[in-house]
């Protein structure tokens, strides 16, 4: 499936914005280049699915894409080839281009670290305690919704509710694309 004018001049247009960001997820392990690429996987998905008649900028939708898949590209745990022609459906007259990605250091993962226990904190002190028992975070074991209502008094729907709610924020203080 090949872009339609507008869907390449969304991408043309925006493609610095794409570098502009992968420098802010500059790893020793995967170059600048690397990044941008994968981040433009994500600017070409999203000038196909952009919808501006839901009121929203193609630049903020863009970026969810964007970073969504730079961040794909940090959890793949084993170096792989993948084509870009195979990721986004491009026709088969397009250029082949290759992207390497390879595996996750120990910063990255400290940074992940980081980045969700910054999130947590964000959260109120319930749905904190919630999540962090629910997924075992923090050393302890992940309880079920029932052992997390027990030790919280708290019924086994208040805490899926909670849950629910505390993971929108999470995705959301995360920057993920669920």
């Amino acid at each position: 499936m090949t872009l339609t004018m507008e869907q390449e001049r969304l991408v043309l247009d925006n493609t610095k914005f794409v570098h502009y960001i992968a420098r802010k997820y500059y790893h020793e392990n995967l170059s600048h280049e690397d990044l941008a690429s994968v981040g433009m996987i994500g600017l070409i998905n999203a000038s196909r699915r952009f919808d501006e008649s839901r009121g929203y900028k193609f630049i903020t939708y863009a970026t969810l894409h964007i970073r969504g898949e730079i961040l794909k590209s940090f959890r793949k745990p084993h170096l792989e080839t993948v084509s870009l022609n195979e990721l986004v459906k491009t026709s088969e007259d397009t250029e082949r281009v290759e992207l390497i990605a390879s595996n996750v250091s120990i910063e990255h993962e400290i940074q992940m670290k980081f980045d969700i226990s910054h999130a947590l904190s964000k959260l109120n002190k319930r749905e904190r305690e919630i999540i962090v028992r629910r997924f075992g975070l923090r050393g302890g074991d992940p309880l079920s919704q029932s052992q997390t209502g027990e030790y919280l008094n708290l019924s086994q729907m208040s805490i899926s509710r909670i849950e629910k709610t505390a993971l929108v924020k999470l995705r959301r203080l995360l920057g993920s694309v669920a």
